[in-house]
């Protein structure tokens, strides 16, 4: 039976209070992401939970809910989010603090999973790398187009924003 993937960072042992900072962080936390974290440190530290657990556990909130105040314990550092290359696949490993994580800290973990730090966003094995595009701004009219325009070109001639007139591609 496979073990949950969110772990509990123990800083300091001996006591399960939690802390005032994160309660009363309300310039940087939602009530959500407060509420989360609290919820999630009031468990044992052996209690191991699939993030995708969590959606079930507040089904009286919706998913984007949820994951906009996990996001925001993300990027506030109180969760660190790790990847670790298993075989073909990736497994997925969270930690949580009620304190935040220290740059210190967090290179601890990444030594003792032996994993990467994660931005929490999964590509798809489908999609191909991202091509650079220009930013400039280009158009050219469909010639086999049904619809309709205001600018007719041959094929010889291309449309360019910046130059006022059809301009031959010759």
């Amino acid at each position: 039976m496979a073990e949950g993937n969110v772990r509990k960072f123990v800083k300091d042992k001996g006591y399960e209070s939690i802390n005032r900072n994160m309660l009363q962080d309300v310039e940087n936390l939602s009530l959500e992401s407060i509420g989360l974290l609290a919820h999630l440190t009031s468990y044992a530290e052996t209690w191991k939970i699939h993030k995708t657990e969590l959606y079930k556990r507040f089904a009286k909130s919706k998913r984007t809910k949820i994951e906009k105040a996990w996001n925001e314990l993300v990027q506030e550092r109180y969760i660190v989010q790790l990847r670790k290359r298993t075989g073909k696949k990736y497994e997925y490993i969270y930690y949580h603090n009620h304190q935040r994580f220290t740059e210190e800290d967090i290179k601890n973990i990444i030594e003792k999973e032996q994993a990467e730090l994660w931005n929490g966003k999964v590509k798809k094995e489908s999609e191909a790398e991202e091509i650079p595009s220009s930013n400039v701004d280009f158009q050219q009219s469909n010639l086999n187009s049904s619809n309709s325009t205001d600018k007719k070109f041959t094929k010889d001639e291309v449309y360019c924003p910046f130059y006022y007139g059809p301009f031959n591609s010759r």
